[in-house]
């Protein structure tokens, strides 16, 4: 999957390999720039494809940039996640260039780790808010999926 071993991965490459296996977070193609500590940042060029009628983003859109980073970031934190709740506020139409998601983790528990997530659309530059969501993220066992594991922090 990946030329590194995996024990010299970081949460940024890491997000990346997983990306490339889920069909529909590649399809959008997000650029993960930060994924550490708690903390995820992913950029989706908007193009044509990911827009509705009106020329805007498409909800889904927004909605997935929302689910990838706040899992990115709950997975720096925890490991392996899968969503568990989302609640998303859309706030004006998503217009422009492109799409920028930013997710911290709230509260990191054995169950549950909740993430606050903002949308932004990037449009000549500058940044408009257009969505916020609270996302409740499940911790799960890694079976197959270790490379999450090995490259998250280790508890003291």
């Amino acid at each position: 999957m990946t030329q590194k071993p995996q024990q010299q991965m970081t949460m940024v490459e890491v997000m990346k390999e997983f990306i490339k296996i889920s069909p529909f977070t590649a399809f959008m193609a997000p650029d993960v720039r930060v994924c550490e500590n708690g903390f995820c940042e992913v950029v989706v060029p908007l193009r044509k494809e990911l827009t509705q009628s009106h020329g805007y983003a498409h909800g889904a859109v927004v909605s997935g940039v929302a689910d990838v980073v706040s899992a990115g970031a709950a997975a720096s934190v925890v490991g392996r996640v899968v969503t568990g709740e989302f609640k998303i506020n859309f706030m004006e139409p998503a217009v422009g260039q492109a799409l920028i998601g930013r997710s911290r983790v709230l509260k990191a528990l054995k169950r549950l780790v909740v993430c606050q997530t903002e949308i932004y659309a990037v449009n000549e530059g500058c940044e408009n808010l257009v969505a916020a969501a609270l996302v409740t993220m499940m911790p799960v066992k890694a079976g197959d999926f270790k490379l999450i594991d090995e490259v998250r922090p280790k508890k003291a």
